[in-house]
């Protein structure tokens, strides 16, 4: 698993053509009013908003648009967002500058969940030292 991990963390984020992209439209947004968006986009308000387990995201009131949107989520397939992520939670060693597991699901995973790190559930060690 360590070779997967290393291929997925090898090139730098800034080398994707989606930063490119994301570089090149960022030219076109910095100025943008918000004023503006909101009179462009009446619906901007509940359009840029994601609610999840009674936490409100409301994004709207910055500076991007539907075109940063879409980059954003095209630099995260190309970064392979999801692989890392998944890679997270089974514990791999993706933290590559000191060659270890990143712990932050262990930190906040309930008591009985699993997550195995050189062959040991580390959740029950983290939940004693909480």
């Amino acid at each position: 698993m360590a070779a997967r991990v290393e291929a997925i963390t090898k090139r730098p984020l800034i080398k994707n053509q989606a930063w490119r992209d994301l570089s090149t439209h960022y030219k076109k947004v910095r100025e943008l009013h918000l004023r503006q968006l909101f009179a462009d986009e009446p619906k901007r308000g509940l359009r840029m908003t994601a609610e999840a387990l009674g936490v409100l995201l409301d994004y709207s009131k910055n500076r991007i648009t539907a075109e940063t949107v879409s980059l954003l989520l095209k630099l995260a397939e190309e970064s392979r967002l999801r692989e890392r992520i998944d890679a997270m939670f089974r514990g791999e060693k993706i933290n590559v500058t000191e060659k270890r597991a990143v712990l932050h699901t262990a930190l906040r995973a309930p008591r009985g969940t699993s997550i195995v790190v050189d062959g040991e559930n580390v959740v029950p060690k983290v939940h004693a030292v909480r």
